[in-house]
């Protein structure tokens, strides 16, 4: 990585929030178009194409303040705006997270009051702001029952307290699903991983930056606990 010893605090860059002008990464990714492929329809076998089936007491667009009474097969838990765009390309081969798209979900918002006090950032994010967790989609692949989950909580960006812990296993525990999927994405995790990648696994280290007091069981999970 480049040294500049005269500039005490780098100017950021105006494509990236985060590294500095002179960071190595922020250099060549500048230098970079980024390249958007749109895929194909996916061809799902016959009869398992997914099909929305909208929860039978919360049609889509209402809120849900209280506990959910019908379960599933497979929750797939979602995070970012990218993810969500990706996933939705494949369930029904329409990209586009928007406000119009949000209608069609349900927001999550059961006992928010009792966990508002531990969310940072919610002013930062407009569901948060709202008074919701996220957004669900419930539907049909085959003979199982699915619901989509995008959480608006994320570990990086709410705090230490990982108020997203407590409100998934609240999710789970009114759901019952037999499968919880997680998916997402991630970078600089390895030279031998490629853009674009995919990584499916049962066992992985989890790596943290920081300690969390309410969860000490996944400190120990870290090869490097608490290093930087």
């Amino acid at each position: 990585m480049p040294v500049i010893d005269h500039i005490t605090e780098p100017p950021k860059t105006s494509a990236f929030t985060g590294p500095h002008a002179f960071d190595a990464f922020a250099v060549a990714a500048s230098k970079e178009t980024p390249v958007t492929f749109d895929l194909a329809k996916i061809s799902w076998p016959d009869g398992l194409a997914p099909t929305p089936k909208p929860f039978a007491d919360h049609p889509p667009g209402s809120v849900i303040s209280g506990p959910l009474t019908e379960t599933c097969d497979v929750l797939v838990l979602l995070y970012t705006n990218f993810e969500i765009k990706a996933l939705l390309d494949v369930f029904t081969n329409n990209p586009d997270w928007t406000t119009e798209t949000k209608k069609s979900w349900c927001g999550y918002a059961h006992n928010f009051d009792k966990f508002k006090s531990t969310i940072e950032g919610i002013n930062d994010d407009i569901g948060l702001r709202d008074g919701l967790f996220g957004y669900l989609f419930p539907l049909m692949v085959g003979n199982k029952r699915v619901v989509l989950y995008k959480t608006e909580l994320h570990p990086k960006t709410n705090g230490i307290g990982l108020p997203f812990v407590p409100v998934i296993q609240q999710l789970v525990g009114e759901l019952k699903p037999s499968l919880v999927i997680s998916t997402g994405t991630a970078g600089a995790i390895g030279s031998e991983l490629q853009c674009g990648d995919v990584v499916i696994t049962d066992s992985a280290r989890l790596h943290l930056k920081l300690n969390y007091p309410k969860f000490p069981q996944m400190n120990t999970l870290s090869k490097n606990n608490g290093a930087d």
